[in-house]
């Protein structure tokens, strides 16, 4: 049913495709090469139809270093008047603890608003858990967040009281005891490998021999985890994202990661042994996504997807799960991926681009409104910022060059720079996870990591 959705709306969309080239010059639009650009002055505004809102938090209103520039402006001036809901991949807390890391970054929900305006992956997880695993399963976790705050133990205590006390959890498994788990996932007793993390794993306390779990990733976790999903055991996991920011432009290893490995391991004949529960994810779209429009119903949202937004910062999670659940799709370039990456996720087709969700606030909402972003050209060396088409009549976004002026650049990177300036350019430069955007030799000189740039235009 989704994907009939989304085949609709996409042809009401290409339907409209020509009434959109003749309007272009009347709402103000640039033409750039191929490529048609909406000036943020356009009236009516682009996203003027739409009516609610489902928003990612990790690269798109928060970031390791803080908060992403705009996004307390962007909440108080759009997402206050209509109905929205948060909806983060994290596998390590639940709506109290995005409420708090929220807070910390200056957007501060009313008491109890957690349950209205937040949905977690690991809460879709949960969900999907309570659905799915039947008395007496025997239960292996894997763990991230902080040591004794397992919150999704306390979430499943709450959803089946009853059924929770039959499964038997684990937490560490020693070899013999992680042999006899896979002897009986092969002879089809209920056995299964539960992921709940952002990429790191921490020590949760055994609820069977009050033993610290496993504490990182290792051989031997690696290994007894194996043991189980060779002969049988079901894999459920968090998410996919293949890796996490961080402050210094190196990218950690995310669920994703962990989850490929597994992958390989059943391949070929055990893929349907894998649930994932997050955006994105083969069980992400009824337990996150369609969750999530039952929050907005509740808040007023009247039912009609082409009239929802999802804006995140990644093609694979956000951009995917809004495609599946046939509503508008929207990537911020504050995060993980760039537009310039839209060629290897054609699955997860972007309707509108934005440098950040700063660039989301209609004009006449702007604290200054004579100071609205720029519209670029497409450049690999260049910032983008709000790329916007009337809705309802979206041509194809372009695909940009792929050009690159290597002597220009690294003679401009390289001329003059320090031993720990060139060290940074290298880093910068050379990284296919974050792509560099300075748009002079100064900037390619820098040690301000490439991820920082776009905020900083």
């Amino acid at each position: 049913a989704a994907a009939s959705a989304t085949a609709n709306a996409q042809e009401g969309r290409e339907g409209g495709s020509a009434a959109a080239a003749s309007a272009t010059a009347d709402a103000g639009a640039a033409r750039v090469g191929s490529h048609v650009y909406v000036d943020d002055s356009a009236d009516p505004w682009p996203l003027g139809d739409i009516e609610a809102y489902l928003i990612d938090l990790d690269g798109t209103i928060y970031s390791p270093t803080g908060p992403i520039e705009g996004a307390a402006e962007f909440y108080a001036a759009v997402l206050r008047h209509k109905p929205h809901v948060f909806l983060s991949n994290t596998g390590a807390k639940g709506a109290d603890g995005v409420r708090a890391k929220l807070s910390r970054n200056g957007i501060i929900l009313g008491p109890g608003s957690q349950e209205r305006h937040i949905w977690t992956a690991t809460q879709a997880q949960c969900r999907f858990l309570a659905d799915t695993l039947p008395p007496a399963a025997r239960v292996f976790v894997i763990a991230g967040g902080n040591r004794g705050d397992a919150f999704w133990r306390a979430r499943l205590q709450a959803l089946v009281p009853q059924l929770f006390s039959s499964w038997y959890i684990r937490t560490t498994l020693d070899d013999g005891t992680a042999r006899g788990w896979a002897a009986a996932a092969a002879a089809g007793r209920p056995v299964y490998v539960v992921l709940f993390s952002d990429g790191s794993i921490s020590a949760m306390t055994d609820p069977r021999t009050g033993e610290a779990g496993f504490a990182d990733w290792s051989y031997d976790v690696i290994k007894k985890t194996s043991f189980l999903l060779s002969h049988g055991a079901h894999l459920i996991a968090t998410a996919e994202d293949a890796f996490n920011p961080s402050t210094d432009n190196m990218p950690l290893p995310g669920p994703g990661m962990f989850c490929a490995m597994f992958r390989a391991l059943l391949h070929p004949s055990g893929g349907d042994r894998i649930h994932v529960c997050g955006k994105g994810g083969g069980q992400g779209n009824q337990y996150m996504v369609e969750h999530a429009l039952g929050m907005l119903r509740q808040q007023g949202w009247g039912g009609d997807r082409s009239r929802v937004l999802i804006v995140g910062d990644r093609f694979d999670t956000d951009v995917r799960a809004g495609s599946l659940a046939g509503v508008r799709t929207c990537l911020v370039e504050s995060g993980c991926h760039q537009h310039a990456l839209q060629p290897h996720f054609a699955d997860a087709p972007a309707e509108f681009v934005a440098a950040s969700v700063a660039s989301l606030i209609p004009p006449h909402r702007r604290h200054d409104p004579s100071e609205r972003p720029r519209t670029v050209a497409f450049d690999l060396c260049q910032p983008r910022v709000a790329i916007m088409a009337r809705p309802g009549s979206i041509s194809p976004v372009g695909t940009p060059p792929v050009t690159r002026q290597a002597s220009d650049s690294t003679g401009g990177a390289t001329e003059g720079a320090s031993a720990a300036g060139l060290r940074a350019w290298r880093l910068g430069a050379g990284n296919m996870v974050y792509w560099h955007t300075g748009e002079g030799p100064a900037d390619h000189g820098s040690a301000v990591p490439p991820i920082l740039a776009p905020r900083s235009f």
